[in-house]
C-alpha cells in the first residue's frame, strides 16, 4: 500500500533544474527520491549532467486539467474553503510561524541538516513515535481515525545517488566516443543528489485525512491547530500551513497541507511530518482522472507506466547502440511516423539528438512534434506555446538567432491568447486563478526570450523583453516571488551590461529584498545579489564604498559558507571577490588566508590540469609576489604555464601571459640568465600571434633587454631598445608618450657602456616627450605624469654627473625634488630619493657639507618612513659614513658604521650573507683610519661568510679574497697579499674565463702588487694582458680601457721607458676626451698625470698649460673647496716656486 507519492521541482542554485519524485510506501516506509536534471544555461554549474530529463512531464499533466468538465464547479467548491481557511490563518495565535513553502525549505531553524540519506533515516525515524503519539492523541478525542494513518518503521534502502549512479554507468555503454564523456559526467551527480537529498526531502512521515465535507475539513483544521499549540500537546510544532501546495492541480488549491516539525533534538527543523487535508469530492475525481500524482496521492502507477522512465531511456540507449548512430534510429523513427512511435520516445529521442550535437535532426524531430501538436490540439495550446519554445532553443544552437526569436515571440503571442479567452469569467478571483498558470507561462517565455537576447548581447531588447515578463508576473494572482526576484535580477544585469550601473543599483537592491523575502537571509542566491551589488558599488564609487563593499562580500561568503561548507567550489565567487578586494585595501595577510582556500578548492574539484586551476595558481601567485615571496610565486606560475601548456598548447596567447609572470619572477630572484631565456620566448610568442610590429612586441623587448642591462650586457640590451624604440616610432610617431620609457632605459645602458653623449641625446629626448605630455594636458595634470617627469629629471641627471656636468645634473635633480615635494610631499620616499643623489653630487662636487646635509635629510625621511631597519636607510648610511670618512671626520663615521652593523647582525645574525656589505663598509672607515688590524677582522669574517654561503667557487668569493689582498698589501704584508690576489685571479678566470673584464681587474691588481715589491718586469705583462682583455672585452675606446693604458703607461715610468709611458697616456687622454667630454673631472685626471710625466723629465713648458687646464676643469666642475681642485692649486704655485 502506497501512503504517498509527489513530484516536484527542484534546481541547483546556479541554473539548473529539474524534477524529483517521493514515493513513501506503507509496508517499509521508505523515502525513494529520484533526481532528474534538466539544465538550459551552458554556464550552470551542472552544465554536463544534460540527461535526459522529464521535460514535458508538468506540462502533460498540465494539459490534463483543460479537459476537465468540472474546473469551474471545482473551483467554486474549494473557493468557499480557502476564504475560511485564510481567515483562520489570519487568527491563529503566532502568525510569524507562517512563511513561504520555498523560504520555509530553505531555513534551519534549528538542529543541523542532515549530510546525507543514512542521516536522514535517522532524523526521520525519530520523528515517527512523536507523530504516532499525535495520532493517538487526536484519536482520543475523535479527530480521526487511526486506521486511515498507518505508518510503520522506516528502513533504509538503495538511495537515490546509487540508483543515478548505476543508471549512468549503464547509460554510457550504449553512447558513441563523441557523447560518452559527456554522459560519463552523469556520475558527478552523485554527490548533488545525496545533498538534495538530505537537505531537501522533508515529508517522509505524511498521513492524509480525506473529510466527506468543506465544514468537516475546517473542524479539522481548527482542532489541529488547538493540538498543537497546547503546551501539553505531543511535541509536534504547526509550522506552515499551505492551501494551494500543487500548481499543477486545476485550480491549484485542493487540499490544505498542515506542516509539522518534529521537536526531538538534533533533528532539522523542517517538515517531517506532514498531514494532509482533502475534500472526497475532489479527492475522488482526481482518482478517477488518474492524475494521482499531481494529487500525491496513490501515484506510484503512474510513475511505473511513465514511458520517460529510467528503464524506458536505457532502452532507447540499447537501441541506438545497436544503430551504431542516434541518426539513423532518428531517421527511423521519423519514417516509421507518429501512429507508430510513442511521443514520449520522439521527446527523448530528440534530447539525445542535442545530447550528442546532432542538431539539425534533432529540430527535424522537434518540428515534426510542433506539426503533430497543432494537428492534435491546435495551435492555441500550451503544449503547443511550449513546442515552438523547444524548436527555439535548437534554432538557436545552431546559429539561427532571427529564427529563434520569431518562434519565441509566436510561443508568447500563443500565450496572450490563452489568457484573453479566459476573460470571459466574471469573477474576478475565479478568471485570476484560471489566467494564473498561462500567465506564468508567458512570463517564461518572454524570460526565455530575453536570455537569448542577452546570450548575443542584444541588451536593450533584452531588458524589454524581462520588463515585459516581471509586468506579466506581477499580473498573476498566482504569482511566485522568487520568479519576481529572478526577473527584477535579470533587468538590472543586463542595465549594468549597457553601462547604466547606477541606474541598475536600484534594481539590484529590490531584487536583493525579494530574494530574502522569498528564501530567507542565508540563501546561495541572495549571496549571489550581493556579490552582485559589491561589485557594481566597486564600479561606480570605489573609494566611498569600500566598508559597505567589505561587508557584502564577507556576508556573501558566510551565507555560502553556511549553505555549502567551507570547501565548495560554489564559494568561488565570493573568496575571488573578497581576496582581491582585500588585497587593494592592503590586507594582504588576510588576502592570502583566501586564495590559497580558492586554490584548495579547485584542485580538489576540478583536478590538477585544468584552466580553471591555473587562473587560481595566478591569482595567489600574484598576491605573493606583492608580498616579496618571490619563491613560492614563481612556483605557482611555473605550476600554471605548464597547465596552460597542456590545455592551450605551446603558442597560445595565454601561455605567453604564463611566461612573462615567469619571467618577471625569475628577474626579481636575480636568475636573470632563465629570465632572459624566457623573455625572449615571450618575444617570439607575441610576434607570433600579434605580428612583429605590435606594440606588446615592443614592450617584450624592453623587458629582455631589463634583464640584459642586469647581467651586465649592454650591446644586447641596446640592440633590443633600439628595436622597441623602431617599433613604437612605426605604429605611434617619433615623440610618441610611448617612446618616453624605454629611450630612457636605453641612455642608462648607454651611460653604462660609457657612451655618454647618446646617453645624454636619448635621456633630453625621454624628458622633453614628459614635459610635452605635461604641459598639453589641461588644468592639472595628473599625479602620474608629474612623477614621470620627474623620473626623467633623475635619468638625465645620473648622466650629466657621470659627464662631470655636476652642475647641469644638480638642477636635474633639484627640479625632480621640487616636483616630488608638490606632488608627493616634502616628508615623501620620492624626495629622499633625490636628496639622495643631490647628496651623491655634492660629494662628487667636494661640497661636503652640504652633501652631508643631502645624506641627513634621506636618511632621516626614510628612517621616519619605514624605520631604522629598512634597507634603503642602511644604505644612504653606508654612503654618509663613506662621506665621513673623506672628511676625516672618523669619530662621526665610526659609530653609523657600526650601528648598521648591529641593525643587520640583529636581525638576520652574525654569520648571514646579508650583513657583508655592512662588514664591507666598517672596514673601509678602520682602513681609511690606518687600523688595518681591525680591518683584516672584518675582512676574513666576510670571506669565512661568502665561501660558506656562495661556495667556494663564486665571484662573490673572489671579490673577498682581492679586498682582503688589497688590504694585506696596505699592511706591507706582501708575501700574503699575492697568494690571495692570485687565488682571486684563478678563480676568476675559472668561473668567468681567461678574457673576462674582472680577470683583467685582478691581473692590474697583482701588477700594482709586484710595482710596490720593486718588481715591475714581473708586473708588465700582467698590464699589458689586462690591457688586451679589456679592449677586446669592451673595445678600444671604453673608459676602462683608458684606466688600462693609464696604469700600463706608469709602469713603464717606472721602468724608465718615458717616451712609451707618454704614447700610452696620450691614448688614455683620448679615450677620456671621447668618452665623457673634453671637460670632465676624468680628464683632469689623465692631463694631471701626462703633465706629471713631462714635468718630471724637465719639460716644464709643455707640462705648465697642462696643469692650468687641470685647474680649469676642476674649479669649474669640481669648485674651489674640492680636494683635488686644491691639490692643483698646490701643484700650480710649486711649480712657480
Amino acid at each position: 500500500m502506497i501512503l504517498s507519492c509527489g513530484i516536484d521541482s527542484v534546481h541547483d542554485g546556479a541554473g539548473g533544474v529539474g524534477f524529483k519524485l517521493d514515493i513513501v510506501i506503507e509496508d517499509r516506509l521508505v523515502v525513494y527520491r529520484l533526481v532528474v536534471w534538466l539544465c538550459r544555461k551552458p554556464t550552470s554549474a551542472v552544465a554536463a549532467m544534460s540527461s535526459p530529463h522529464m521535460n514535458g512531464a508538468t506540462d502533460f499533466l498540465e494539459q490534463i486539467q483543460w479537459f476537465f468538465t468540472r474546473r469551474v464547479e471545482l473551483d467554486a467548491l474549494w473557493h468557499s474553503v480557502d476564504v475560511e481557511l485564510q481567515e483562520l490563518t489570519k487568527a491563529l495565535a503566532t502568525p510569524d510561524r507562517l512563511s513561504d513553502d520555498l523560504k520555509l525549505r530553505q531555513h534551519n531553524l534549528k538542529g543541523e541538516p542532515a549530510r546525507n540519506l543514512a542521516e536522514l533515516y535517522i532524523a526521520a525515524s525519530k520523528a515517527k513515535p512523536v507523530f504516532d503519539a499525535f495520532v493517538a492523541e487526536a484519536a482520543q478525542i475523535g479527530l480521526v481515525e487511526t486506521d486511515g494513518i498507518r505508518l510503520t518503521d522506516l528502513k533504509p534502502r538503495e538511495s537515490t545517488a546509487e540508483k543515478m549512479e548505476t543508471f549512468c554507468r549503464e547509460a554510457s555503454g550504449h553512447l558513441g566516443e563523441s557523447a560518452k564523456d559527456k554522459w560519463k559526467t552523469l556520475t558527478k551527480t552523485e554527490t548533488a543528489a545525496s545533498d538534495v537529498g538530505a537537505a531537501h526531502v522533508f515529508d517522509v512521515v505524511r498521513g492524509t485525512l480525506v473529510c466527506q465535507t468543506a465544514d468537516q475539513l475546517i473542524s479539522v483544521f481548527k482542532a489541529v491547530e488547538q493540538l498543537t499549540a497546547s503546551p501539553t500537546s505531543s511535541k509536534l510544532q504547526l509550522l506552515q500551513v499551505i492551501n494551494h501546495f500543487n500548481p499543477p492541480l486545476p485550480v491549484g488549491k485542493r487540499h490544505v497541507v498542515l506542516l509539522l516539525c518534529s521537536r526531538v533534538e538534533g533533528t532539522r527543523a523542517v517538515h517531517i511530518c506532514e498531514l494532509q487535508l482533502h475534500l472526497q469530492e475532489i479527492h475522488e475525481y482526481v482518482k478517477r482522472h488518474d492524475i494521482d500524482t499531481i494529487y500525491r496521492s496513490s501515484g506510484l502507477q503512474l510513475f511505473l507506466n511513465d514511458p520517460m522512465s529510467w528503464a524506458k531511456r536505457l532502452d532507447l540507449l540499447q537501441e541506438v547502440s545497436q544503430a551504431g548512430d542516434v541518426r539513423v534510429v532518428a531517421a527511423q523513427a521519423m519514417e516509421d511516423g507518429f501512429g507508430t512511435v510513442e511521443t514520449p520516445k520522439l521527446e527523448a529521442l530528440r534530447q539525445l539528438l542535442e545530447l550528442t550535437n546532432a542538431l539539425d535532426v534533432a529540430e527535424t524531430v522537434q518540428q515534426r512534434l510542433l506539426e503533430e501538436t497543432a494537428r492534435d490540439l491546435g495551435k492555441e495550446h500550451s503544449l503547443y506555446a511550449t513546442q515552438l519554445e523547444e524548436l527555439a532553443g535548437l534554432r538557436e544552437k545552431q546559429g539561427n538567432v532571427e529564427g529563434a526569436e520569431q518562434l519565441y515571440r509566436e510561443s508568447v503571442a500563443v500565450r496572450e491568447v490563452l489568457i484573453t479567452k479566459l476573460d470571459r469569467y466574471r469573477s474576478d478571483a475565479i478568471r485570476g486563478q484560471l489566467q494564473g498558470p498561462d500567465k506564468n507561462a508567458m512570463a517564461r517565455s518572454l524570460t526565455c526570450l530575453a536570455h537569448m537576447m542577452e546570450r548575443h548581447e542584444r541588451y536593450s531588447s533584452a531588458q524589454d523583453s524581462f520588463e515585459q515578463s516581471l509586468a506579466t508576473t506581477l499580473s498573476s494572482q498566482r504569482r511566485n516571488l522568487l520568479d519576481v526576484a529572478y526577473c527584477t535580477s535579470s533587468i538590472s544585469r543586463v542595465m549594468e551590461m549597457q553601462g547604466k550601473q547606477r541606474a541598475s543599483l536600484p534594481k539590484c537592491d529590490s531584487a536583493i529584498a525579494e530574494f530574502e523575502q522569498a528564501l530567507g537571509d542565508d540563501h546561495p542566491q541572495l549571496a549571489v545579489q550581493l556579490n552582485r551589488k559589491a561589485r557594481l558599488l566597486q564600479f561606480l564609487d570605489p573609494l566611498e564604498t569600500l566598508e559597505e563593499v567589505e561587508t557584502l562580500y564577507r556576508r556573501s561568503l558566510a551565507i555560502k559558507e553556511g549553505v555549502y561548507g567551507l570547501n565548495d567550489v560554489r564559494l568561488s565567487p565570493e573568496l575571488g571577490c573578497l581576496a582581491q578586494l582585500l588585497r587593494d585595501v592592503g590586507k594582504l595577510d588576510e588576502a592570502e588566508v583566501l586564495w590559497r582556500r580558492y586554490v584548495q578548492i579547485q584542485e580538489r574539484v576540478v583536478g590538477p590540469k585544468s584552466p580553471d586551476l591555473a587562473m587560481a595558481l595566478d591569482n595567489l601567485a600574484s598576491l605573493l609576489k606583492l608580498q616579496v615571496k618571490y619563491k613560492e610565486s614563481l612556483e605557482l606560475y611555473q605550476r600554471s604555464l605548464s597547465i596552460k601548456e597542456l590545455v592551450y598548447g605551446e603558442n597560445d596567447p595565454q601561455v605567453d601571459a604564463a611566461v612573462t609572470h615567469v619571467a618577471e619572477l625569475l628577474a626579481a630572484l636575480n636568475e636573470y640568465s632563465r629570465a632572459e631565456d624566457m623573455y625572449i620566448r615571450s618575444v617570439k610568442l607575441k610576434r607570433l600571434s600579434l605580428g612583429p610590429g605590435h606594440i606588446a612586441v615592443a614592450n617584450a623587448l624592453v623587458s629582455v633587454a631589463g634583464v640584459l642591462e642586469h647581467q651586465g650586457k649592454y650591446s644586447k640590451a641596446e640592440e633590443h631598445l633600439m628595436s622597441a624604440l623602431k617599433i613604437i616610432a612605426e605604429r605611434t610617431w617619433a615623440e610618441s608618450p610611448e617612446m618616453a620609457a624605454p629611450s630612457s632605459s636605453l641612455a642608462r645602458v648607454l651611460l653604462k657602456q660609457d657612451k655618454l653623449d647618446e646617453a645624454k641625446r636619448h635621456a633630453t629626448f625621454a624628458l622633453e616627450i614628459r614635459d610635452g605630455v605635461v604641459a598639453s594636458m589641461e588644468g592639472q595634470p595628473a599625479h602620474s605624469e608629474h612623477c614621470l617627469l620627474a623620473d626623467a629629471c633623475l635619468g638625465l641627471g645620473h648622466i650629466l654627473r657621470a659627464m662631470g656636468e655636476s652642475d647641469d645634473a644638480m638642477r636635474q635633480f633639484k627640479r625632480s625634488m621640487r616636483i616630488h615635494c608638490q606632488e608627493c610631499g616634502e616628508e615623501s620616499e620620492e624626495v629622499a630619493n633625490d636628496a639622495y643623489e643631490l647628496a651623491k653630487v655634492h660629494k662628487a662636487m667636494g661640497i661636503y657639507d652640504q652633501a652631508e646635509r643631502f645624506f641627513r635629510q634621506a636618511a632621516d625621511i626614510r628612517q621616519s618612513l619605514f624605520g631604522a631597519e629598512d634597507p634603503s636607510t642602511i644604505e644612504i648610511l653606508r654612503s654618509m659614513s663613506a662621506l665621513l670618512c673623506d672628511m676625516e671626520k672618523y669619530e662621526e663615521a665610526d659609530p653609523i658604521s657600526r650601528r648598521v652593523l648591529h641593525i643587520n647582525e640583529r636581525k638576520y645574525g652574525r654569520h648571514n650573507i646579508m650583513i657583508t656589505a655592512d662588514l664591507n663598509s666598517l672596514a673601509q672607515v678602520l682602513s681609511a683610519q690606518g687600523r688595518y688590524l681591525e680591518a683584516m677582522e672584518l675582512r676574513e669574517r666576510i670571506l669565512a661568510v661568502e665561501t660558506k654561503h656562495y661556495g667556494e667557487e663564486h665571484p662573490q668569493v673572489a671579490a673577498a679574497m682581492n679586498n682582503q689582498a688589497l688590504l694585506l698589501k696596505k699592511l706591507k704584508r706582501f708575501e700574503e697579499a699575492r697568494p690571495m690576489y692570485e687565488r682571486s685571479l684563478a678563480l676568476r678566470e675559472k668561473v668567468f674565463g681567461p678574457e673576462h673584464p674582472d680577470v683583467a681587474t685582478s691581473l692590474n691588481n697583482i701588477a700594482v702588487l709586484l710595482m710596490d715589491m720593486g718588481k715591475p718586469a714581473e708586473a708588465e705583462p700582467l698590464q699589458r694582458r689586462a690591457l688586451h682583455i679589456s679592449e677586446k672585452a669592451l673595445g678600444t675606446e671604453h673608459a676602462d680601457v683608458a684606466i688600462r693604458l693609464n696604469s700600463l703607461g706608469t709602469l713603464l715610468n717606472k721602468l724608465a721607458r718615458p717616451r712609451e709611458a707618454e704614447e700610452l697616456y696620450q691614448r688614455s687622454l683620448e679615450i677620456r676626451e671621447k668618452v665623457h667630454g673634453p671637460s670632465h673631472p676624468a680628464v683632469a685626471t689623465q692631463l694631471n698625470n701626462v703633465a706629471a710625466l713631462l714635468y718630471s723629465h724637465k719639460r716644464y713648458e709643455e707640462a705648465l698649460p697642462l696643469f692650468h687646464r687641470v685647474l680649469d676643469i676642476r674649479r669649474n666642475k669640481l669648485g674651489e673647496e674640492h680636494p683635488d681642485t686644491k691639490m692643483s692649486i698646490q701643484w700650480l704655485q710649486a711649480f712657480n716656486q
